[in-house]
């Protein structure tokens, strides 16, 4: 495929300038699956989702799973998997504690790192539990291990009452195809609870149907509280310091399914060598969800929450915020005036890092972007070389170049936004034909 062609070709580089050894490779995306039609892409066709239901913005596994590996030679065994429920609220405290700089994540955030599980220095939390919400779509979503539970409301004539919580047994039945709460009311109830305790009643986020169950929950504390596998990275076990400070690549597409990498479907059509390739030599997660969002369009919190590890509520955007990300009024209240001064690059830069990102233009956090010291964010979606994704992959071969010229031996960070893998415009002739997109 034209994604893991472009990531081959500085993958290949790293490998040239002995530089592999010493890098973190993590690949990711923003959101589940797109739905059929988006930028001319028939998914349901191409049954990019697998068995998942539904697609992005659903509160379903189509919507919420995405595919997620990280490789770290000699640091993170090769072939393992990990199913603890992550989000990319833990991206910010897992790399800054696997580069060693556990006393740099910011203090407050939402984060939980992974690191210790990650290297199998530690079991992965067993209680860790990933809730989500759509303002917009009024749903609640909760994922605890094997189960998972979805909370709706009644309708848009009485947003006011909710329908029955549905519970899905995601060991047994990951497509969600069957709602098992009848035969496990207990289960219900403890979720339920969860969800209650999670949602944060405000004007900024109307939930009706929630919003009361929300207060009374947070009216008696000692109700179904957090447990204390998710409590914010600052309390998580540090991983040891490396002799030298690793590189990290960061990777992240848009709205991919896992299903589309033979890492998650051995049987998958596409054709992904590079990526497959890193899954094996590190760790596959198998319950990322890295959805967030107050609206339909779930790309920008998402990443911001990736840039701050912090959850949705706790972002400088909200609803009313506009297309660019701009601050709404009470965003104060979320999140720390100086936000900023402790986002994913401005935290490495004082560190000591080189941090160098290109990726699509907007459906970001520009007060995050603008952190990194090298910047190159365009709008590319053709099927050419210049017009096209190779152009980001391009400017990293850059950066590398730049460095190798220069003689520069600091650790780097390199954000690489893949650009629009949905949009068939952005595919070369040849890809098109071969994939029947």
């Amino acid at each position: 495929s034209r994604r893991d062609r472009e990531g081959g070709r500085f993958v290949g580089r790293l490998d040239e300038l002995g530089l592999s050894e010493n890098t973190i490779f993590v690949f990711s995306s923003d959101n589940g699956a797109t739905f059929p039609g988006c930028g001319g892409l028939d998914t349901a066709r191409l049954k990019s989702n697998g068995s998942l239901r539904q697609w992005k913005g659903s509160p379903y596994e189509g919507g919420l799973r995405v595919p997620t590996a990280i490789a770290w030679p000699g640091r993170i065994p090769a072939g393992r998997r990990l199913d603890v429920p992550t989000g990319f609220e833990d991206w910010l405290p897992t790399l800054l504690d696997l580069a060693g700089l556990h006393d740099r994540i910011p203090a407050g955030g939402d984060g939980l790192s992974l690191a210790a599980a990650l290297e199998g220095k530690a079991a992965a939390p067993a209680d860790r539990f990933l809730y989500r919400e759509l303002t917009e779509g009024k749903w609640q979503a909760i994922t605890d291990g094997r189960w998972k539970a979805i909370r709706k409301a009644a309708g848009p004539k009485q947003p006011e009452k909710s329908q029955p919580t549905e519970l899905y047994d995601l060991a047994a039945d990951p497509g969600e195809s069957t709602d098992v709460a009848a035969e496990h009311p207990d289960v219900v109830t403890r979720l339920a609870a969860l969800m209650d305790r999670e949602h944060e009643p405000h004007p900024d986020w109307p939930l009706p149907f929630a919003d009361a169950a929300a207060r009374r929950a947070r009216a008696q504390p000692a109700a179904a509280e957090r447990p204390a596998a998710a409590t914010p990275a600052a309390a998580a076990a540090p991983s040891s310091a490396a002799a030298k400070r690793p590189n990290i690549l960061l990777v992240v597409v848009d709205d991919q399914s896992p299903f589309d990498l033979k890492a998650y479907d051995p049987a998958s059509r596409l054709e992904t060598p590079v990526l497959d390739g890193l899954a094996a030599r590190g760790c596959v997660l198998d319950a990322a969800y890295h959805m967030g969002s107050f609206s339909g369009a779930v790309c920008p919190p998402s990443r911001h929450m990736l840039m701050t590890g912090r959850t949705l509520w706790h972002l400088p955007i909200g609803p009313g915020s506009g297309k660019k990300g701009r601050p709404v009024a009470g965003a104060q209240r979320r999140c720390p005036a100086d936000i900023e001064a402790h986002v994913l690059a401005a935290v490495f830069n004082a560190a000591g890092y080189d941090t160098m990102r290109t990726c699509k233009q907007g459906n970001s956090y520009e007060g995050a972007n603008r952190r990194f010291t090298i910047r190159h964010d365009a709008t590319k979606r053709e099927g050419t070389a210049e017009g096209g994704s190779a152009w980001h992959a391009e400017r990293v071969l850059d950066f590398l170049a730049a460095r190798e010229a220069a003689g520069d031996t600091d650790p780097f960070l390199i954000n690489f936004g893949f650009s629009h893998p949905h949009d068939t415009r952005d595919g070369t002739p040849e890809l098109l034909a071969k994939y029947g997109a």
